[in-house]
């Protein structure tokens, strides 16, 4: 089973500690410690850093159901939730967090997928270029620094 995209406007817990600079560990141990998930043992509790209902309808997190073939039965699925983060939960996060800002995410479509496609073709195309000068001049890459 693929999972399927997330929510528009929502990250996940991992993508959002990167862009807070903090840990996954320290982002889900935040989100407890201000009441916005459960508080559960990992293998006993099925709630255990799932979002409290508060945080749902107040447009904060939400969760997404993902799932993989069971290892010893092909015919079945394995099913569980994870927490994501929504446009409005990072604003909040944003605000808890000053020395990091999170940017405003962009809903995906077709134009951004695009325009993200062509930004990442330039770039390559830049790096392909100054590895053929410095291969052209027999350049180091990172030139040692003069004492």
């Amino acid at each position: 089973m693929n999972n399927p995209p997330l929510p528009t406007g929502c990250i996940d817990i991992k993508e959002a500690a990167e862009l807070l600079g903090v840990s996954v560990i320290a982002l889900y141990k935040s989100l407890r410690e201000k009441g916005w998930i459960h508080v559960g043992t990992k293998n006993k509790d099925k709630k255990h850093n799932t979002p409290k209902q508060w945080a749902i309808t107040s447009g904060f997190l939400s969760t997404q159901e993902r799932g993989y073939p069971a290892p010893f039965n092909k015919n079945s699925f394995v099913l569980y939730r994870v927490t994501v983060i929504t446009e409005r939960g990072l604003k909040e996060l944003s605000k808890m967090n000053t020395a990091n800002p999170i940017p405003v995410i962009k809903p995906l479509t077709l134009e951004n997928a695009i325009k993200a496609q062509a930004q990442k073709g330039a770039e390559q195309s830049r790096n392909e270029e100054r590895e053929k000068l410095l291969a052209e001049f027999n350049l180091p890459i990172y030139p040692a620094k003069a004492s």
